[in-house]
């Protein structure tokens, strides 16, 4: 099994919110234990499911979604947040090393 890593917002670009909605609404995070099927992590699949596109359009972050080449299934994601600091010179120390 090989595997890709899709930017989201090529992904958008190339199929539209539609289709990229429906295309990340199947990912799970859950897990048959002991005969029960349990959501591990219930935050992280709602972020891709209600967040990661709205942030990638607002620029607040980039989510990559990585793949299973043979079947497009999703095997998981990460998302690279966007977030700049402000430094006045005030605050920098006159001495550096």
């Amino acid at each position: 099994m090989a595997k890709l890593v899709w930017n989201i917002l090529d992904l958008l670009k190339k199929y539209g919110d539609e289709a990229v909605s429906e295309f990340v609404s199947d990912f799970s995070c859950e897990k048959m234990i002991d005969g029960e099927l349990r959501n591990l992590n219930p935050d992280i699949e709602h972020f891709i499911k209600v967040n990661a596109i709205q942030f990638a359009r607002q620029k607040k972050s980039v989510t990559y979604i990585v793949g299973d080449s043979d079947d497009g299934a999703i095997l998981g994601y990460f998302t690279i947040a966007h977030k700049s600091v402000n430094i006045s010179a005030a605050e920098v120390s006159a001495r550096q090393h």
